[in-house]
């Protein structure tokens, strides 16, 4: 049987005209058991094309219908004997109509008919960018209050977060389909960027998504273009209708076919998200609790962007090739935020000057590791040089050779700052230096423990810095107060570590 194609106008006519149709049919449901269902669905069908067309033919019908005109005759007669006013008329110009102006009392859909198409009509409004569509269900509803009983128990939306900039386009595109309008447009895809015209012919709301379908003129063949990806769609020339128009074919296996498949173990907390995707039957709980997922996919990006949405809840078994590529990516990305965080962080080298302990050489080797392991990840590198202004004082005299920084010590920037207390944030140029750089952290190595470290690593912590003490590059002119201090330094806030644990802390 032919399908019928229903305009608005049409639409709203066999709706209105047939504002409830079960008068002309109770006659018929009366008779069931010797009228056929299959009777019926004709019965209905013809109604429906007499209600469209002003006049048709028993021919017409007959072959409509695929079936004899004597058979359309007896059905013309039951049409009539449930109380349908159909006028037929012999000869030229003759034919098959009902009478003008009549309005049945009863309609052929009912009240929950009724309710799924303006829930039809109500979802295309949603990304609409005019007042057709609620104009349209006003015409339907007009008249019909009574008919259409209860409140509406399906709401779809179909404009997602994108309203504002779907609505426009869509509006557009409808147009161009309707006047046969070849549209351009820039077209964002992971090939690249480009300008694109097609001939517009279907709207398609598909995998949660916009897409026209058309025949792109760039590539010379049907294709389906995203509209969240359409940028500056504009109408151009007019296009003919000799082009033969396949129906699209969007099964998954045809626009996603499988590649190869997914093995991988999830947390327990995705159980939730891999019934949302895939159903409660995707997975295989195992005897620790984690989840075994097994599943063909059709791109490894989509499988990847997936997976990395999955944060440190999922390990992927296979592919191979995807477990290597995701330890590529996560790589990449901690070295890019490394680099960020490592530029608010500072290691600091504290008053290793030859006026200082000679303890300092038990600890030079590891402070210069520290150097070392400072520029290979980026720190800032700042040195700080004690200056005693006082006359009755003898060491670390300004322009002395004793506050020069010892020999051995590793200089890898010009970061150096002086300071003349105990604290290194009373020298006004280092104080300046972490404000303008914006550091958070401080590693502190250097001597003495019991004076400019404790009272810099004290007066950091209590501004709030991060302050991180390395213990095995730490010196004091009594070694036995080592560990004392390490203890004070936990108790004011600061974190007390080896430079092997820093090291490791810092690894990507």
């Amino acid at each position: 049987m032919q399908a019928f194609l229903f305009t608005e106008k049409s639409f709203t006519a066999i709706i209105n005209m047939t504002y409830s149709c079960r008068v002309g049919f109770d006659m018929i449901h009366m008779e069931r058991e010797r009228v056929s269902g299959m009777k019926i669905d004709r019965l209905i069908g013809i109604l429906s094309v007499l209600l469209q067309e002003e006049k048709t033919t028993a021919p017409e019908l007959a072959e409509r219908f695929e079936v004899s005109k004597r058979t359309i005759n007896r059905d013309i007669e039951d049409l009539c004997n449930a109380g349908i006013p159909i006028r037929t008329a012999q000869g030229t110009g003759g034919g098959i109509s009902i009478m003008d102006g009549y309005r049945m009392d009863r309609t052929i859909l009912t009240s929950k008919d009724m309710q799924m198409i303006l829930a039809g009509l109500r979802s295309l409004d949603s990304v609409s960018g005019s007042s057709y569509y609620g104009q349209l269900m006003e015409k339907i509803q007009a008249g019909s209050s009574e008919f259409i009983s209860g409140r509406d128990s399906i709401l779809i939306d179909l404009s997602s977060w994108y309203r504002e900039s779907l609505a426009p386009k869509i509006e557009t595109i409808q147009d161009a389909i309707g006047l046969k309008k070849i549209i351009r447009f820039r077209y964002y895809s992971p090939s690249g960027d480009t300008e694109r015209e097609i001939e517009p012919y279907y709207l398609i709301f598909k995998w949660t998504s916009w897409y026209v379908y058309g025949y792109c003129l760039l590539r010379n063949g049907f294709r389906l273009f995203k509209l969240n990806r359409m940028d500056n769609i504009t109408h151009i020339a007019s296009f003919d209708e000799n082009r033969e128009v396949p129906m699209p074919d969007l099964s998954n296996e045809k626009v996603f076919p499988a590649k190869d498949r997914v093995k991988a173990l999830f947390d327990p907390s995705m159980k939730w998200q891999l019934v949302e995707e895939y159903g409660v039957d995707s997975f295989t709980e195992q005897d620790d609790g984690r989840l075994l997922f097994e599943h063909e996919y059709a791109d490894d990006e989509g499988l990847l962007s997936w997976m990395l949405s999955c944060r440190d809840k999922v390990t992927v078994l296979e592919p191979v090739r995807i477990r290597e590529k995701l330890y590529q990516i996560v790589s990449e990305i901690a070295k890019k935020y490394k680099g960020e965080r490592m530029k608010k962080t500072a290691l600091v080298v504290i008053d290793l000057q030859n006026d200082i302990t000679k303890n300092y050489k038990k600890i030079i080797g590891k402070v210069n590791a520290a150097i070392e392991w400072a520029m290979a990840n980026e720190m800032h590198i700042i040195y700080i040089k004690h200056y005693n202004l006082s006359e009755k004082t003898r060491t670390f005299k300004p322009n002395t050779k004793g506050a020069e920084l010892v020999s051995e010590l590793n200089v890898a920037s010009e970061n150096v700052f002086e300071k003349s207390k105990a604290s290194a944030l009373t020298s006004e140029a280092f104080a300046g230096f972490i404000e303008e750089n914006g550091i958070e952290e401080f590693y502190l190595t250097g001597a003495d423990a019991t004076a400019c470290v404790k009272s810099t690593s004290y007066n950091l912590s209590k501004v709030g810095y991060k302050v991180y003490v390395i213990s095995d590059c730490v010196t004091s002119y009594d070694l036995k107060k080592l560990d004392e201090m390490f203890t004070y330094y936990a108790d004011k806030g600061c974190e007390v570590l080896m430079l092997e644990e820093c090291m490791r802390e810092k690894e990507v």
